[in-house]
């Protein structure tokens, strides 16, 4: 999967318009049961996960190019990974199965 742009239509949450910087963003597997992976996110600063209403439920520092975050504990459904650095947003829809 190859992270380009979301448009989202809520105005609690971020929208993103093609965004070039994040076109060698590799998030996988989606949807996912426990474990994501995002590679090639040395270009951004701060990774965080919203559910669906855009209540913040992690926020982490990045911490290398290939980060594997264990989700194992939330709950089945859909929500956007969030990106950032310097005030540009990158914004991929995941789902946890």
């Amino acid at each position: 999967i190859i992270l380009t742009s979301v448009m989202l239509d809520s105005p609690n949450l971020p929208v993103e318009i093609d965004n070039p910087v994040a076109k060698d963003l590799f998030v996988y597997p989606n949807p996912f049961r426990d474990n994501l992976t995002i590679k090639n996110s040395d270009k951004f600063e701060k990774i965080s996960i919203t559910d669906i209403s855009g209540r913040l439920i992690i926020e982490t520092e990045n911490q290398s190019q290939t980060n594997s975050l264990n989700l194992s504990s939330l709950e089945p459904g859909i929500y956007f990974l969030i990106l950032e650095k310097d005030g540009v947003r990158a914004v991929k829809e995941i789902v946890k199965m």
